[in-house]
């Protein structure tokens, strides 16, 4: 399901979103890596291998092995990351 985000009555570009993700992922990885191997056992260590400055790679990574497009993996980052507060 898709959702558009909207900041001062504008959605935001690519970059931006993908600034986001990558804060996520390097505030929280050992976390969302978790929740990430619970949710798609066909992960392995070397697709969550996360390496600061390479958040491109890990993206790359995440869309092969799952057959999902970028912006699919930034909502699975998103939704995960989120769900910590919920719990």
């Amino acid at each position: 399901m898709a959702r558009a985000v909207h900041y001062l009555g504008r959605t935001p570009n690519t970059q931006t979103i993908m600034n986001s993700t990558n804060d996520k992922i390097k505030g929280n990885w050992n976390e969302l890596k978790g929740k990430l191997k619970q949710k798609y056992a066909n992960l392995t260590d070397d697709d969550l291998m996360y390496v600061e400055g390479k958040e491109e790679e890990l993206h790359g990574r995440l869309q092969k092995t799952l057959g999902k497009s970028k912006e699919e993996v930034n909502e699975i980052i998103e939704s995960l990351s989120s769900s910590k507060h919920s719990a």
